[in-house]
């Protein structure tokens, strides 16, 4: 078992590093940061964000534990955020890159929330259905692809985002999320 970080609630940690791993993502402007570079963790109804080193294509992947816990809502308070330095004001894309899961529960959607500043919460689906044969659905196929890529994005959008200093914040929603990076264009 790789070494597990454990972040109390309400703990700061270093500010989120910046980083275009990419020329095309630095020629768009992009902003990716590492899913483990968040500034600070929300915890609650004894779930801690921990991160996983190693899994996935950056420095590890963030989940919320212990997992086997029932949704949890925008009251119960359970978000990363992470500090977003935007240089100029756009309408910006977020790209949450995910790793392949599955809901525990039963049901197909893995949900999570998606904010900036107080703003309104957005909800996003991770919508997967394993494919034993041939795939029959869309959600097979992108089953595949996830699992090929060890990776699938959920993207929400902010119009008119002000240039300056924004919290991202990453909603807990449902059980098992795995978050590796997160991209703004």
């Amino acid at each position: 078992m790789p070494e597990v970080k454990r972040v109390r609630p309400g703990t700061a940690l270093k500010p989120s590093v910046f980083s275009t791993p990419t020329s095309s993502d630095a020629a768009s402007g992009a902003i990716s940061i590492d899913a483990a570079d968040f500034t600070r963790g929300h915890g609650g109804g004894a779930l801690e964000w921990r991160t996983i080193p190693n899994l996935g294509r950056g420095p590890g992947a963030v989940t919320a534990l212990p997992q086997g816990r029932p949704p949890t809502s925008q009251k119960d308070g359970v978000h990363l955020e992470y500090a977003l330095e935007m240089p100029q004001a756009r309408d910006a894309t977020v790209q949450l890159h995910l790793l392949p899961t599955l809901n525990t529960s039963g049901d197909v959607d893995v949900r999570l929330g998606v904010s900036i500043d107080e703003g309104a919460r957005q909800t996003l689906a991770l919508r997967l259905i394993p494919s034993p044969d041939a795939p029959k659905v869309q959600e097979q196929r992108d089953w595949e692809k996830a699992v090929i890529d060890n990776d699938f994005v959920l993207e929400a959008k902010f119009p008119g985002l002000a240039a300056g200093a924004h919290r991202l914040k990453v909603w807990r929603l449902d059980d098992n999320m795995l978050l590796a990076r997160i991209v703004v264009r």
